[in-house]
């Protein structure tokens, strides 16, 4: 089995809940506490042994390019563009770097943060594992949610946006992070494909594979407790700068 050695990032988005920040650079290029989440999420990879991250830029991408460039240290950074950002959602984002996925891939969403342990853990799992990084759901969270087994395989998956009448130990919130393993990423790609031929490309790319749980395993790696956090508005923000604030 091969070592993962590249990385995904989504970074297309137009981040409107993130206004007057995103007026004039993109989402992932906000700041934490004086350091960019891109920077941050560059700097963990490069740290980990990944050789090559492809950003896939949309909205305000000319700025990502200028200032990030091709390498960080010793990394290689790439783009690709999703051009029809405002018309599409973070399937089409994943389709557009499918070639990378096929090759095995961290998956990140562009709008996380997370500590280092985070990739480090994920990336230490069997390497023929396809793992969704999720942390323990609960009443504070909305969004992907993840059903698992009694070997932690993801068996349901669904978005939720209202409370629940109970929140089970199985339950996981995604923290936009997965680990693809090449022969999970073929068949990835292959569902993509299918789905942006029947132009259904608004849904998110946990929508794509909660149609295919049958079909290939992927399992949740289990991170309840560590430090993440997806930013989609100011209240966000200033939690991510208290939890990533120095000395935390």
């Amino acid at each position: 089995m091969q070592e993962i050695k590249k990385a995904v990032i989504l970074a297309a988005g137009l981040g409107s809940r993130l206004k007057p920040l995103t007026d004039s650079a993109p989402k992932c290029l906000t700041e934490v506490n004086d350091r960019s989440l891109l920077g941050h999420t560059l700097g963990i990879l490069e740290k980990n042994g990944i050789d090559e991250t492809v950003v896939v830029v949309g909205y305000l991408g000319d700025i990502v390019i200028e200032k990030v460039g091709e390498s960080y240290g010793g990394m290689k950074v790439t783009y690709l563009w999703n051009k029809i950002y405002e018309k599409t959602n973070s399937m089409y984002s994943a389709w557009l770097a499918r070639e990378y996925l096929e090759q095995g891939a961290v998956l990140i969403e562009g709008d996380t943060i997370f500590e280092e342990s985070l990739v480090r853990g994920v990336l230490r799992e069997h390497p023929g594992k396809a793992c969704w990084v999720g942390d323990r759901f609960t009443p504070s969270h909305d969004g992907s949610m993840s059903t698992t087994d009694s070997d932690n395989r993801i068996i349901e998956l669904r978005i939720v946006r209202e409370k629940l009448k109970e929140y089970r130990n199985n339950y996981y919130k995604s923290t936009g992070v997965l680990k693809i393993t090449p022969e999970y990423g073929r068949e990835f790609s292959r569902w993509l494909d299918e789905d942006v031929r029947r132009d259904n490309v608004m849904v998110y790319f946990d929508i794509v594979i909660a149609g295919h749980l049958a079909d290939a395993p992927i399992f949740i790696h289990d991170f309840t407790g560590g430090r993440w956090i997806e930013i989609d508005d100011m209240n966000d923000l200033a939690r991510a700068e208290e939890l990533f604030a120095e000395g935390h």
